[in-house]
């Protein structure tokens, strides 16, 4: 289960992706991968690492962003699931108390919008040119949405 410190680096590194500061969420999220308690987090943060890194370089009209966008993808089709990262069962601070209490939360991650996400770009930056990244990355091409 994740502990407060974790949540709140993975709203900020979330929160730094869907503003398009891909290389500074990356940090983020490979600060938690490395933090990491067990394999099924060490991979559900590994695809945050992956498709951060993977914006970068497309934002960079680099092509090696497909492969990246193209694991990240593949984790998705083996099974792996965000409505685990145990965040509707973690605890979060409550404001209206000290430091010390916590409040029951409730958002996850919807595994399903991630993939359809993600299979889009793939299939979009497989079938483009080199000439073309630059326009994809103009685009919003995706964002990693929390569902309250």
């Amino acid at each position: 289960m994740l502990d407060i410190e974790q949540i709140n680096k993975l709203k900020q590194g979330l929160a730094l992706f869907n503003q398009g500061e891909y290389f500074d969420s990356h940090e983020f999220f490979e600060e938690l991968w490395q933090e990491a308690e067990n394999e099924i987090q060490r991979q559900q943060f590994l695809f945050f690492v992956r498709v951060a890194a993977a914006s970068v370089h497309l934002s960079n009209s680099n092509f090696s962003c497909l492969f990246l966008f193209q694991l990240a993808y593949k984790q998705l089709l083996d099974g792996l699931k965000f409505e685990y990262l145990d965040l509707d069962q973690n605890l979060n601070l409550n404001s209206n108390q000290d430091s010390n209490s916590f409040s029951q939360s409730s958002f996850c991650i919807s595994t399903e919008r991630l993939r359809n996400d993600v299979e889009k770009l793939v299939f979009k930056l497989a079938n483009s040119s080199r000439e073309n990244l630059a326009n994809i990355a103009k685009e919003r091409f995706f964002s990693i949405q929390i569902d309250s």
